[in-house]
């Protein structure tokens, strides 16, 4: 019950924060993709098996995908705080950002039963291996899915923020 109210917060939160412009800092775009690839190689480290190199091809390649889909409505707009500051990036993501972190879940519950050979039989299992992939303990997959899509959602928008900025000065 707990994971569920929690799962719902977090969706709502990311949500609310896709919906309106919020500052483009490199550093917060970037460190939890990174800690997301650490995490991936902390769980597996030593333990590699040949079906793994190919399972994290497969998900390094859907991460991608996940990633260039949620930066693909992304908008960005020079802000200043106070008169005299040098106008900052803003960045506002939509719809599509939204739907890749729903599509980053369901590619983990997915890759949860082919890993493991489960078929659920029913809708009290189903809800046991998404919880299972939602917890903080995640399988590896997970964390190489969420650093993929989060490091390709950072280039695809930085390279937005440098296009624009060079769009809105002058030369």
């Amino acid at each position: 019950m707990i994971y569920d109210i929690i799962f719902a917060a977090m969706v709502l939160s990311v949500c609310i924060g896709a919906l309106r412009f919020h500052r483009f800092r490199p550093f917060r775009e970037v460190f939890a993709p990174f800690y997301a690839i650490a995490m991936c190689v902390y769980s597996v480290y030593g333990h590699w098996t040949n079906r793994d190199y190919i399972l994290l091809a497969i998900v390094v390649a859907l991460g991608i995908l996940i990633g260039a889909l949620q930066s693909a409505r992304s908008e960005v707009e020079y802000r200043t705080r106070r008169e005299g500051d040098s106008p900052q990036p803003y960045v506002r993501d939509h719809a599509p950002y939204i739907l890749g972190w729903l599509m980053l879940f369901g590619v983990g519950v997915l890759m949860y039963y082919l890993v493991n050979h489960i078929t659920p039989v029913s809708a009290e299992q189903a809800r046991s291996i998404a919880r299972t992939v939602w917890q903080s303990r995640q399988p590896w997959y997970m964390w190489a899915l969420y650093g993929a899509a989060g490091i390709t959602y950072y280039l695809y928008v930085n390279r937005r923020v440098k296009e624009s900025d060079q769009n809105e000065r002058p030369v």
